[in-house]
């Protein structure tokens, strides 16, 4: 986790592990209509809880679906 973005935006910043996304705060349920996602490792059980995440963040429309939009990024070494 790289903290140094919390101090330009404490206002939306939190320490989060991605292993616990119940753990994000209540005030980000369905707050953020753009989320980027750079997972840390290529695995289906981080990308996984990084859906997880997103689902939680992301508003929602009428029918409970995402509304917004989700850039997700990685890099594959190999």
């Amino acid at each position: 986790m790289d903290e140094k973005f919390g101090k330009k935006n404490e206002e939306y910043f939190f320490a989060y592990d991605f292993n616990h996304p119940e753990s994000i705060p209540k005030k980000y349920h369905g707050y953020f209509d753009f989320v980027l996602a750079d997972p840390p490792f290529i695995t289906e059980e981080v990308w996984k809880k990084y859906a997880e995440a997103i689902n939680i963040v992301m508003k929602k429309d009428e029918e409970g679906k995402i509304a917004g939009k989700v850039l997700l990024s990685t890099i594959d070494e190999n």
